[in-house]
């Protein structure tokens, strides 16, 4: 069995229900595993679990309260050893059309199976039915029993509804299969995505309303005791159900049999648990009409009872002492109690240079030289053969004030009493209102000084839905500084902001206000520098460790300890260490994004993209996260991955331009170079804003890219003359000129075209280095001897580039393309 636990959110990867079901159902087709799924967490996608797992062939299972885990844990655990048949096969003759089974070839005792299909011939007479049930195989044969009456008129619908289901999971697209679904709802008279009920007074309301009914032959029955619909109590089943009977050229649907040769005729009682929708009373005419019918809710609708509101589970946080090297914020979270740490905050610890080195040193053993060491790492000279294994420390950060009342003691309100899923939403909608940090941090003061904070785990929710809303360095500044020396609270807040953010101002900004006191790392890498000893690497490593033993948990010191095990091949330490920072909670985007390109050194690609996804884990909102991660996987050729990215990308911000033009250049990388072209050409055509980063040009640009591809391809199957009329819509080459294209992949990068010695280029230069592209233009014979090189920071990667030289001599054109790399470290690219 495989066990899922998680809330079923999927952040990254395929996120479409269909889609998901369809990949699952593929990928357990012959394997007599089953999926078994525990929803936990605040947000729990319930229907997409129980999906999964009833395609999967096990059972869907809730925690919402930490008390139920136990009942949850022995419910699982009775299902995994429940009698399970496998490799199940149910034969039933030749001539079934669009034949629909409920289970993947798995059928526990208790469950149930449900067969639909469509035969235009005369039903079997009996069916046989395979599998394995305790280690072994079996084959029984059972009689089939056709039920007549209200099923005749009932299994149709049963039968369309699981068709459309299947539509809307088909890979191409719902608007691909459009006109089937509509045609299905339509004819059977269920609600789709395309169709609605409309529900008028009587047969006159329809024809004043120019409305043609349609009459069907296997509607309008009452499904009421008159019908003999019985509801009532039935046993379990303990083997497998198999409804089958239908008229010849009408949809077949499935009858219960028993684990014996003698017949058992279906309860119709049975098919109320269908999902597909039932059919109206006659009470309420109905006809299912097109979208543009304005929708009615049928009068005798099914409906579930709705399940009285649950708060949502928030999990206790462990009460253990944080091992050696956690985050002071993570610990601080780990030992929080359920009291409010409001009333009884810790003082902060020194931060002072000489007293701070002092304390550390009798506490480490060491001897009051320190503050020696300390000073002469800060200001001195230390010995270039031998530097002090002691870092300089920072001084402190200056703490922001926030200028809010802290400690208010006001009236309990009214939500106090409230559930905290409840208070949860109010907060929600009052923060909604904040129009500033500064009103967001009042909200939570008056909150908490109106009993509805009442512990950790209420302060928490609020906390997480403060940091949400921080969108600027001043307003990191300012959330941080209402709550020094409040350790617990202001470490959750860190540790929140660093697991969503992605910017680099943004990253500092939190690492200046929690680490600000704390190491001095500039003055860490310059010892590293002056580090000759043959055991440089040994000594470098030392150095790291002591100044993290001083900083715990201090982000950029775990970077360069990833960074320094990376660079000299002890591969596994280093992935065994990003490995601990995930199990601790201490994964940021930016040790997220390093220990993945580490795992991509290493061979392991799946884990690469997996450790890469989180990324967006904690935001999966913001598009910063979406943009880098689709950068990510773009750079190293997932292409695929990174469409899908991009697509969430495009959907967050429709009117960023840069956005879609990723998208065609991911579309691209698939292969999809029709569809990569199309987007361009949109893009080309929209508006825009005339100058030297008009998204127009730069559209244009990839497009002519693309199309000068295609003519140095000579394996290429579009007709050359075809490309060439195309590269000329573009409209670049108005007289014979020279474009000379760098293209490259990796779009954290900005190359440039340069000459040595630099000289000025007569030309016209494009710089669209945010979509990894950059053009010069010239006439004549266009610009020699111009090599490749960084125009922003020199990356500690190789990135590779393309070079295409397009000619336009008035009559034909002529691409010559050239590859090439710059080194990792280097500037330039090497001749």
């Amino acid at each position: 069995a495989v066990v899922y636990i998680g809330d079923g959110l999927a952040t990254s990867g395929e996120r479409a229900g269909d889609a998901l079901a369809e990949r699952l159902r593929r990928s357990m087709t012959g394997s007599r595993a089953r999926l078994f799924t525990v929803g936990v967490g605040s947000e729990v996608d319930s229907a997409m679990l129980g999906r999964l797992a009833r395609v999967g062939g096990g059972e869907s299972l809730r925690v919402d309260a930490p008390e139920q885990a136990v009942v949850r844990a022995l419910e699982l655990s009775g299902a995994l050893k429940t009698p399970t048949i496998t490799d199940l096969e149910v034969e039933v003759g030749e001539g079934l059309d669009d034949v629909f089974i409920s289970s993947g070839g798995k059928l526990s005792r208790g469950q149930e199976m449900v067969l639909l299909a469509r035969t235009h011939h005369d039903l079997p007479t009996t069916i046989k039915v395979r599998g394995r049930l305790g280690g072994e195989t079996f084959e029984r044969e059972h009689k089939l029993v056709r039920e007549g009456g209200v099923l005749d008129r009932v299994v149709p619908r049963l039968w369309a509804g699981a068709f459309v289901e299947r539509l809307l999971g088909d890979t191409r697209g719902v608007e691909a299969v459009r006109g089937k679904i509509l045609s299905l709802g339509l004819e059977y008279g269920m609600m789709t995505p395309f169709t609605s009920f409309l529900s008028l007074d009587s047969e006159s309301a329809f024809a004043q309303q120019g409305i043609i009914r349609r009459h069907r032959n296997f509607g309008g029955i009452k499904l009421t005791a008159d019908s003999q619909w019985t509801r009532g109590a039935v046993s379990k089943p303990t083997g497998f159900i198999a409804m089958l009977g239908a008229a010849a050229s009408a949809p077949l649907g499935c009858g219960r049999s028993s684990s014996s040769d003698e017949p058992m005729r279906s309860e119709e009682g049975r098919m109320g648990s269908s999902p597909s929708p039932a059919p109206a009373s006659q009470s309420a005419p109905t006809s299912a009409t097109t979208p543009e019918a304005k929708p009615v809710e049928p009068e005798l609708a099914a409906a579930a009872p709705s399940a009285a509101p649950v708060a949502p589970p928030m999990d206790e946080d462990a009460k253990a002492e944080p091992a050696p090297g956690i985050l002071p914020m993570q610990a601080a979270e780990e030992a929080a109690p359920s009291g409010d740490r409001r009333d009884d905050p810790a003082p902060p610890p020194s931060r002072s240079a000489a007293g701070g080195a002092t304390k550390v040193s009798k506490k480490l053993g060491g001897s009051d030289k320190l503050a020696d060491d300390l000073s002469a790492g800060r200001g001195g000279r230390p010995d270039a053969t031998k530097p002090s294994p002691r870092p300089a420390m920072r001084p402190p950060a200056p703490v922001v004030d926030s200028g809010v009342s802290r400690g208010l003691r006001l009236p309990c309100s009214d939500a106090a009493a409230r559930s905290l899923a409840h208070r949860r939403l109010l907060w929600q909608k009052r923060l909604a209102d904040a129009n500033s940090i500064y009103a967001a941090l009042n909200t939570y003061e008056a909150a908490a000084g109106s009993c509805e904070i009442t512990g950790w785990k209420d302060q928490r929710v609020f906390l997480q839905l403060l940091h949400e809303r921080v969108q600027s360095e001043a307003e990191i500044a300012v959330l941080l500084g209402h709550f020094n020396g409040e350790n617990d609270a202001r470490g959750y807040l860190a540790r929140g902001l660093l697991r969503r953010l992605v910017e680099p101002s943004l990253v500092a900004a939190v690492e200046t206000a929690m680490f600000g006191g704390g190491v001095d790392w500039n003055s860490v890498d310059r010892m590293m520098l002056l580090v000759v000893e043959p055991d440089a690497d040994a000594q470098k490593l030392a150095i790291v460790q002591q100044a993290l033993l001083r900083s715990p948990g201090d982000p950029q010191g775990e970077r360069r300890m990833i960074r320094l095990l990376t660079e000299q091949g002890k591969l596994e330490e280093a992935l065994a260490r990003g490995r601990r920072l995930r199990e601790q909670g201490l994964m940021t985007p930016v040790l997220a994004q390093q220990i993945g390109e580490v795992f991509v050194v290493h061979g392991q690609e799946e884990q690469a993209q997996r450790v890469f996804s989180e990324i967006v884990e904690f935001d999966p909102r913001s598009p910063g996260s979406r943009r880098l991660l689709g950068d990510i996987f773009f750079r190293y050729h997932w292409y695929e991955r990174a469409y899908r990215q991009y697509q969430d990308l495009v959907e967050m911000t429709p009117d960023d331009a840069l956005a879609v033009i990723r998208l065609a250049r991911a579309a691209a990388g698939t292969g999809r170079v029709d569809e990569a072209l199309r987007i361009l050409r949109k893009v080309a055509a929209g508006e825009g804003r005339p100058g030297a980063d008009d998204p127009r040009r730069f559209a244009r640009l990839h497009a002519a890219a693309y199309l000068a591809q295609l003519l140095a391809d000579p394996k290429a199957e579009t007709p050359a003359a075809s490309v060439a009329r195309e590269l000329g819509r573009l409209q670049l080459f108005d007289a014979p000129a020279v474009w000379t294209l760098l293209v490259w992949d990796d779009l954290g990068a900005r190359l440039t075209l340069s000459s040595d010695p630099p000289a000025p280029i007569a030309g016209d230069a494009i710089d669209a280095g945010a979509t990894g592209l950059y053009g010069l233009q010239a006439t004549g014979a266009g610009l020699d001897g111009l090599s490749v090189r960084h125009q922003g920071l020199v990356l500690d990667r190789e990135v590779h580039f393309m070079r295409l030289t397009i000619t336009w001599d008035g009559k034909e054109f002529k691409v010559e393309r050239a590859h090439g790399s710059i080194a990792a470290g280097e500037s330039a690219e090497t001749a």
